[in-house]
C-alpha cells in the first residue's frame, strides 16, 4: 500500500469517527493514534492521547448534541485536510455553529500524529460571551482598514 493510500485510509477512519459513522466510535481513533499524538485549536494545545480523550470527555459533558459536517476533504503525502462545519448545543448557553478546517498529520504507517484545527475563534467567543461582540467587531474593523 502506498503512502497516499495509507493516509487516505487513515483519514477515512478519522472522518468516520468524527462524523459518528464508525462502529467503534472514538475507540477506533485510539487504535490509529500515535502515543505522542497532539491536538491544537485556537484555545488549547494537548499532548498525548490520554489527555486528548480526557479533553473530549470533559467538553462533551457540556453538550447536548454535536454535529461535525464534512464539506470536503483531501489527502496528500502524510497529510489529510478537512473543511467542516461544527454545530453544537449545550446544557446551558447558546448553540455554536461555525466553519473551519483541520490538518491531520499521519506517520509512514498511517497512524495519526497530530490534529490542528483552524477556525475563527472570535465567532465562538461572541456567541458564548456576548459582551465581547462589540469589542471584537471593532477590532476586526481596525485590522481590515
Amino acid at each position: 500500500m502506498s503512502q497516499e493510500d495509507k493516509t487516505r485510509a487513515a483519514l477515512q477512519t478519522v472522518l468516520d469517527v468524527y462524523c459518528g459513522r464508525h462502529p467503534k466510535g472514538f475507540r477506533a481513533l485510539a487504535e490509529i493514534c500515535r502515543p505522542d499524538f497532539w491536538f491544537r485549536d485556537p484555545f488549547v494545545e494537548i499532548h498525548g492521547l490520554d489527555a486528548f480523550k480526557k479533553f473530549m470527555r470533559e467538553t462533551g459533558a457540556h453538550r447536548t448534541s454535536t454535529e461535525w459536517i464534512v464539506a470536503g476533504h483531501a489527502a496528500t503525502g502524510t497529510s489529510g485536510y478537512v473543511r467542516w462545519r461544527y454545530v453544537a448545543t449545550f446544557h446551558e448557553g447558546p448553540p455554536l455553529d461555525f466553519e473551519g478546517m483541520t490538518e491531520f498529520g499521519f506517520d509512514a504507517e498511517g497512524r495519526l500524529a497530530f490534529h490542528i484545527d483552524f477556525w475563527d475563534s472570535a465567532d465562538a467567543l461572541t456567541v458564548r460571551v456576548p459582551s465581547l461582540r462589540n469589542v471584537i467587531q471593532d477590532a476586526k474593523k481596525d485590522v481590515h482598514v
